[in-house]
């Protein structure tokens, strides 16, 4: 893959997915990574589970019918849809824990939610600490060709429709926010993963970014 791996951390509380948001389905992202990243034949996949009589009595009992790339894609969501974050240091601190975290989390939860200082929950919103939307920060504009994201994916569609969308060229190198749920388990960072570390990622976008 030319971008790094996102977290699976809440994701099936997203409408679109991707760094670009190419996919509005999550069952339609699980089909086109099955398809692309892994390589599969879905047809030829699915005719062997339903040649398994444990399979094929699986998917009967919890699909309402044999197995299918469809039917797959959708059992692969509905499991995707449990991987959730939860329980964290600062979500009990929410719920009225105030030994939780130590003084200095609190002290940076301010500077990060500050307007006057870093303003991180500008894109970095509770819950999720994800606006879900898609931002340029400069992200891989230090390259010859930079990564055009969620732009193209924007200019490509109204092609195929024949029209002219004007939101697209202000989207060229736009990406979704990531969210900050397990982030410490999710580096290196950015959609290129050029940050090592958190302390890196942090550092680029309080310089504000390219």
């Amino acid at each position: 893959n030319s971008r790094h791996t996102p977290t699976l951390y809440n994701v099936g509380y997203y409408r679109q997915w991707y760094w670009d948001g190419r996919a509005t389905t999550l069952e339609g992202q699980v089909l086109a990574a099955w398809k692309g990243q892994m390589g599969a034949d879905p047809e030829k996949i699915v005719a062997t589970l339903n040649g398994i009589e444990g399979y094929k009595n699986a998917f009967q009992q919890a699909m309402g019918g044999p197995a299918t790339p469809e039917r797959v894609s959708q059992a692969l969501a509905s499991f995707l849809r449990t991987i959730k974050s939860e329980n964290a240091p600062w979500d009990r601190y929410e719920q009225g824990d105030k030994t939780a975290v130590p003084p200095e989390v609190i002290a940076g939860f301010e500077v990060f939610t500050s307007t006057r200082r870093a303003n991180c929950t500008l894109c970095h919103l509770p819950p999720l600490y994800s606006d879900t939307l898609f931002h340029n920060v400069g992200v891989g504009y230090d390259k010859p060709k930079p990564d055009p994201g969620r732009g193209k994916i924007l200019a490509d569609l109204a092609k195929e429709k024949g029209v002219e969308d004007e939101t697209a060229a202000a989207m060229m190198g736009a990406f979704k926010t990531p969210t900050l749920r397990g982030v410490i388990e999710s580096g290196p960072f950015f959609h290129d993963g050029h940050a090592a570390t958190l302390e890196d990622a942090v550092d680029f976008m309080l310089k504000g970014g390219i």
